[in-house]
């Protein structure tokens, strides 16, 4: 399987087409930019380490590379069931965006927090009120990629709202911070024993999480 970097040009053109946004993270029905479709993006963070995502018809994986593992693991998924997965917590995504665009800068930042912001779930507790925050942060970089305001627009905001009522990421002592609820469609539990927790803290680290 191919990996393509955010950074390529032919990454480029497909992430700078809103139509590629209209359909993502259900990739499936969105046609190809010339003569190349990506079975998977790649978002770099460091050498060795890096954010993949990966789409198999309608359904889009996440999954980490880095030194310290011997393969990919996989972080979350969305398919037709589930639009959204619960892997990063809001003071997670701005750094790791921001991380991908100072490693390479050819990197776009609104495209590594585009691509990523369907992987966030805001906690009832620890950042309680923050949705206006993340609102914000998507409407920049929806129109950093030129996508104009509308039902896509709108739709994008809405990832903002999932901060479930009921939700709450907890830290624990030695997996870092972890979702509490079983019933949240979310790999990064305390009983999951194939979640990367030690990688995932590591390039949470590096990208300068403070209370990773």
């Amino acid at each position: 399987m191919k990996t393509l970097p955010i950074s390529a040009p032919e990454a480029r053109a497909l992430l700078e087409n809103p139509d590629f946004w209209s359909h993502y993270p259900s990739v499936d029905s969105f046609e190809e930019v010339g003569d190349y479709w990506p079975h998977r993006f790649s978002v770099a963070l460091s050498p060795g380490t890096s954010l993949l995502l990966e789409f198999n018809g309608s359904s889009t994986a996440l999954e980490l590379a880095a030194p310290s593992l011997t393969v990919p693991a996989r972080l979350g998924w969305i398919d037709q069931g589930h639009s959204h997965s619960s892997v990063f917590r809001w003071s997670e995504i701005l750094p790791l965006s921001k991380r991908a665009s100072a490693y390479d800068p050819e990197a776009n930042y609104a495209h590594a927090f585009l691509l990523l912001a369907h992987f966030v779930q805001i906690s009832r507790d620890e950042e309680v009120g923050k949705d206006e925050e993340f609102r914000e942060e998507i409407a920049k970089a929806l129109v950093a990629v030129g996508i104009p305001r509308g039902d896509l627009f709108s739709g994008y905001l809405c990832l903002a709202s999932y901060s479930g009522k009921r939700f709450n990421w907890v830290r624990d002592a030695s997996l870092g911070w972890v979702a509490s609820e079983e019933w949240c469609y979310s790999p990064r539990k305390k009983g999951n024993t194939d979640f990367p927790f030690a990688a995932l803290r590591e390039i949470l680290q590096q990208a300068g999480v403070v209370d990773a």
